[in-house]
């Protein structure tokens, strides 16, 4: 299932309108998005939301950032971009299972098929499908804000 990439284009698409809904704070349409994004087959979903966190991630670049920006908004500086996703991410306090999932998405996501394949042994298709989502629509937004562009301006480059 993660050994091949299959063909991405339609999903990225599809990714890049629920994530500009969601930016735009368009609330019905982002969930009409999403739906269509998760309607792709289970396949294309796991492996499209890991594809473009890692695309996503190689273009954050946190060593060239300032630091702490992505809870404003940016993205972070440092090195721990994970690390940041989760506290962005963890809105109801302290949750040590769901930040090591967040980093342990983050930090497979661009790391082969070996590496994703004992990502989804570890934590299930839709806990890693649902984490690598959020992490990705977080970058995507913070990027996006940062380079004074709309979101699908980011995803058309990957």
């Amino acid at each position: 299932m993660i050994d091949e990439l299959p063909n991405l284009d339609a999903y990225v698409a599809a990714f890049g309108e629920w994530v500009e809904a969601c930016w735009f704070a368009e609330y019905d349409p982002a969930q009409a998005r999403l739906e269509a994004l998760l309607a792709f087959p289970p396949d294309v979903v796991l492996v499209g939301a890991l594809w473009i966190l890692a695309r996503l991630v190689e273009l954050s670049d946190p060593r060239g950032l300032a630091s702490g920006d992505i809870v404003d908004g940016g993205v972070v500086g440092g090195l721990d971009l994970a690390g940041a996703l989760a506290q962005h991410l963890i809105i109801t306090g302290p949750d040590p299972a769901r930040e090591a999932l967040i980093r342990a998405v983050v930090g497979a996501a661009g790391a082969g098929p070996a590496a994703c394949r004992e990502l989804v042994v570890t934590y299930g298709p839709e806990a890693v499908e649902g984490a690598a989502l959020e992490c990705s629509s977080v970058l995507a937004q913070a990027l996006a804000n940062r380079w004074g562009v709309v979101p699908s301006n980011i995803l058309e480059d990957l």
